[in-house]
């Protein structure tokens, strides 16, 4: 692609299935919505330190993508930009990024790193969701985790939430099976519906507790409140 080239605009490659790379312009700053979405032959992907939005949809379906390196200018990335995106192993996600679309890694099977700049506070719905081989991520910059976001990621062990965390939404934590017990700061003010400690059948759906999970939190902290109402053991620390 020529530096000439500025922007890629919505759907410009979408469905082109025997594309397996390209070397984008070196000045472009935008790629927008689906512009390379069903690409399901391209194996990598480098996007220059000029580009600073990444649309909705980006690479949504790229079965093949295995690399992806995100520049680092960019500030945004849109809703189920990399979903289904099932080889893609890792990813590093620069301080200048300061909006996460939801679902942006949703099924991403084969998805083991991922490392979050300092500018993401907040993990969007379904971000994580289905990240089976997702064992473990820093959130000790996060304030908020909204709903789904690590739905079903069966392989996350024990994650680390700091004093900034003021806020897990509903199921954000369910069918996580590896994790047995968490540890949540007094500085959570709200914890939705069956966030921790539930695991949900995947051929009825239904939403069951997990044998033998425990919370540890201070005494008449909202983890506590959450712990006593879902009859979950609770430690005090």
């Amino acid at each position: 692609m020529p530096d000439s080239v500025t922007e890629i605009q919505e759907g410009a490659f979408t469905n082109c299935y025997s594309l397996t790379a390209i070397k984008l312009s070196s000045n472009l700053q935008k790629i927008e919505e689906g512009a390379f979405a069903c690409c399901d032959q391209l194996v990598s992907i480098s996007i220059p330190d000029s580009v600073k939005t990444i649309g909705s949809y980006a690479f949504y379906e790229c079965y093949s993508l295995s690399e992806a390196y995100i520049g680092n200018s960019v500030e945004s990335i849109g809703d189920y930009a990399f979903h289904k995106c099932y080889k893609l192993a890792q990813s590093i996600i620069p301080d200048s990024v300061k909006s996460l679309g939801i679902g942006i890694f949703s099924s991403c099977d084969y998805l083991s790193f991922v490392q979050l700049g300092e500018g993401i506070t907040v993990i969007p719905k379904d971000t994580f969701f289905s990240c089976y081989v997702l064992s473990n991520i820093n959130l000790s910059n996060i304030t908020k985790i909204e709903e789904n976001a690590f739905k079903s990621c069966s392989n996350l062990d024990s994650p680390y939430f700091s004093d900034k965390l003021t806020e897990v939404g509903n199921e954000a934590f369910i069918s996580c099976t590896k994790i047995k017990s968490v540890s949540l700061p007094s500085s959570l003010e709200k914890i939705g519906e069956k966030a921790f400690g539930f695991e949900e059948d995947s051929s009825s759906g239904e939403k069951n507790k997990v044998a033998d999970f425990s919370i540890s939190s201070s005494l008449n902290s909202v983890a506590e409140k959450y712990a006593d109402e879902n009859n979950i053991t609770f430690i005090s620390k």
